[in-house]
């Protein structure tokens, strides 16, 4: 930063205000002055200078201790300086630019600024969720590599913790009387189980054909918890209202959690070569790659609500569907995803080859903008089906039927939008698996 030639500083103005120079400044100003400096009494550069190279606890701790400083140091060049000091002008572990500029309030470049710093501190990083479930959801919507990477779920403390807390999350998603589900957390985990790298650091213990590894043990527990559906499709009942508040939460927490552990299964399948029924699949078949939580542009599709704003994790339940349930949004792209199969054995989640070429057409149904109607047709390792039911933009719960060539067999899907795209269950009269729809360009270049 260069001191601005408006203020006429003293010195000569081209000098970059280095931390060398700062300190020879301080020392002029004080052979200069019969009594000792005021820390107000700099000039305001200089007090910027001080604040941006600090943390942003500091330099907010200063703005706090009286009027002078707090007009000087509450700024946003100095938190934009803080966050770029810190990152490397955002290039060392921001994956996206920020939705701030110099229009934006000094509030929230202060908040943004805040967040990045908590980042880098392991005591911010607390097994007590509520520690960073108002600023860490909003930074890993943002891709900053340095909060995914450290939050390993509710700690980092044990390489196996964030898979067994999916867990106990997703168990304590069943007891609504009892619990209500924090969203914000549950994106967390669901971003940490998608993870380029295996959950919980597990290294070349995954994916493995031994059965007597710990990630095998943990995989059991997963696959019970995905026989469990989010739904029961052709069984939905006035319990399950849709505009039920509570319900409604703790199916979109649950349905995030479950696709974190999905995508962890579905991944080793796919890696193990466990894919039912692949071999039968042309050459030039659809790719099989899955989106991680780097590949999917969050930032593009959620209003993200700032970082510890009082709002912030109510918000964060909500923030994608105002884009993501459009008909827009649904109608650009071509969508692909895969299904799994519970009732194969009790022990074990299969798969079947990726659905493919799924393009929606979304239209009003009965004059209201709020539920749209939509149809699609795609493929599967089976043959070509259709998709036929709605979506309501108001709660994203979305309702399909899924039909072959010839009108038989068809499935039930009752499903959720989520950021990481429509996450459900399939079946008839029972729960047959869980399904998960992404975009395709979700996993471009992986």
């Amino acid at each position: 930063m260069r001191l601005c030639e408006s203020h006429q500083p003293w010195y000569y103005p081209s000098l970059p205000l280095t931390s060398d120079l700062l300190l020879a400044l301080v020392k002029q100003m004080k052979s200069m002055s019969s009594g000792p400096i005021k820390l107000d009494s700099l000039p305001i550069e200089i007090l910027r200078r001080i604040a941006s190279v600090g943390t942003c606890e500091a330099a907010l701790a200063l703005s706090k201790v009286n009027r002078t400083l707090h007009t000087t140091c509450n700024d946003r060049l100095v938190y934009k300086q803080i966050i770029e000091n810190r990152n490397g002008n955002l290039g060392a572990t921001w994956h996206h630019h920020l939705p701030l500029s110099m229009e934006s309030s000094v509030s929230s470049w202060a908040r943004y600024a805040l967040a990045d710093s908590k980042a880098a501190q392991d005591y911010a990083l607390s097994p007590e969720p509520r520690a960073f479930v108002p600023w860490a959801p909003q930074l890993m919507a943002y891709h900053q590599k340095e909060v995914s990477a450290r939050i390993s779920s509710l700690t980092f403390l044990d390489p196996f913790i964030d898979l067994a807390n999916a867990l106990i999350l997703t168990d304590a998603f069943k007891l609504v009387e009892t619990k209500t589900p924090n969203y914000a957390e549950a994106f967390c985990l669901a971003l940490r189980l998608m993870s380029k790298e295996p959950a919980g650091d597990l290294g070349t213990q995954w994916p493995t054909q031994n059965e007597s590894t710990p990630f095998a043990r943990t995989r059991k527990n997963m696959t019970h918890y995905l026989k469990q559906p989010l739904y029961m499709p052709g069984v939905e009942a006035s319990y399950f209202s849709a505009y039920n508040p509570r319900m409604l939460m703790q199916k979109r927490a649950q349905a995030l959690v479950t696709v974190g552990l999905f995508s962890v299964i579905l991944r080793e399948a796919i890696e193990l070569g466990r894919i039912m029924r692949v071999q039968n699949m042309l050459v030039e078949g659809p790719s099989m790659a899955v989106p991680t939580s780097s590949s999917i542009p969050f930032h593009l599709m959620m209003d993200l609500p700032l970082p510890f704003s009082p709002s912030a994790t109510t918000e964060f339940a909500t923030c994608h569907l105002a884009k993501m349930t459009t008909a827009d949004f649904l109608e650009d792209g071509e969508w692909t995803g895969f299904y799994s199969l519970s009732s194969i054995r009790q022990d074990t989640i299969a798969f079947d080859p990726p659905m493919h070429g799924i393009q929606f057409v979304a239209t009003p149904q009965g004059g209201s903008s709020r539920t749209l109607k939509l149809r699609a047709t795609g493929e599967d390792g089976i043959q070509a089906f259709d998709l036929e039911g709605e979506i309501v933009s108001e709660t994203g719960r979305i309702t399909l039927e899924k039909r072959y060539l010839g009108g038989h067999p068809t499935w039930d899907w009752v499903c959720m939008m989520t950021p990481m795209g429509i996450v459900g269950s399939w079946g008839r009269n029972h729960f047959g698996g869980w399904i998960w729809l992404w975009k395709v360009g979700w996993t471009a270049g992986r």
